[in-house]
């Protein structure tokens, strides 16, 4: 999703809740493909990603909040809430 966004140019936020431990809250970064940026992926085969996380992340993308890191359970939550994404 990040790569498909900076293919086409676009600018966008990147948000995700930090967890209890790390003080709880939200961060958010702005992306564009202007500014540099690295992925790191662990193992050599290519991670599985379901349909509704996928859709999720797509529908997310395109909204005044920008992108949000979602596990799978609350991709498929959110599907489940709006089933025109589908």
């Amino acid at each position: 999703m990040i790569g498909q966004k900076l293919k086409k140019q676009e600018t966008f936020f990147l948000s995700w809740n930090k967890p209890h431990d790390q003080g709880d809250g939200r961060m958010s970064i702005w992306l564009s493909p202007y500014v540099s940026i690295a992925f790191h992926f662990s193992g050599s085969r290519d991670p599985e990603l379901s349909k509704a996380l996928v859709l999720a992340l797509n529908a997310l993308a395109h909204t005044s909040r920008g992108l949000i890191a979602l596990s799978e359970d609350e991709a498929n939550r959110f599907i489940k809430n709006n089933p025109d994404v589908v």
